[in-house]
């Protein structure tokens, strides 16, 4: 799932300002997780080479993890290969012409998580 950027490494890679990041999050495009010492990070698989944000991320977490109760867990999710999409990751799969197939399984795997 790494590596990941800190917020300071993210914004001076990404070329945005912090309340850019805050609003990405508020809105679901970028996903944080925060380590058991209080760190916030990013995960950089969400980002491309130019920093381009990962197509209808947003979308999936609404379908995935709703009340982004385990971002964690999200990231995992999102980072494993799934067999219905012939081995490639939900993440790889919402850059390609899978996209839609990788949000069917992540209605799915929303249907599972405890209340």
């Amino acid at each position: 799932m790494g590596p990941f950027f800190d917020e300071s490494g993210l914004l001076k890679c990404w070329g945005h300002d912090r309340r850019f990041l805050e609003e990405r999050i508020a809105i679901g495009e970028v996903l944080h997780v925060v380590t058991s010492d209080g760190m916030t990070l990013f995960p950089s698989f969400q980002f491309d080479s130019e920093g381009g944000l990962l197509p209808r991320l947003a979308e999936m977490l609404e379908l995935v993890d709703p009340d982004m109760r385990n971002p964690w867990g999200d990231a995992l999710w999102l980072n494993a290969p799934q067999e219905d999409l012939d081995g490639m990751t939900p993440a790889e799969a919402l850059r390609t012409s899978r996209a839609d197939d990788a949000l069917t399984i992540g209605s799915h795997a929303g249907a599972f998580r405890l209340p």
